[in-house]
């Protein structure tokens, strides 16, 4: 199984409003449709998956994440991409943050 590079093209540390939506985006090279992805979150120090979706024909992926960390709470986020259970690639962690 190739190993795959896994890039935001969203901000590393994203701050947003309370109970707003926001989105995560990158891409995955080499670029092959139907990737499976997912995005995890830290939760006291383990991974857990939150959402899955594909990819695109050029590689790109898209959350729209509806629920946001309660206001003046950072949650840790990561991006992995997934094939026939196992991990090909893993992007640069970031933040969310929300605030009232």
């Amino acid at each position: 199984i190739l190993p795959r590079v896994v890039s935001l093209l969203s901000a590393s540390a994203i701050s947003t409003k309370a109970g707003k939506r926001y989105k995560v985006v990158g891409v995955v090279r080499p670029a092959k449709a139907g990737l499976t992805v997912w995005r995890q979150s830290l939760v006291k120090g383990a991974w857990k998956t939150r959402q899955a979706t594909r990819t695109s024909d050029k590689g790109r992926y898209r959350f729209v994440v509806r629920k946001t960390p309660k206001p003046g709470v950072t949650g840790t986020y990561r991006v992995l991409v997934v094939k026939k259970g196992t991990v090909v690639g893993v992007s640069p962690q970031f933040t969310v943050s929300a605030r009232r």
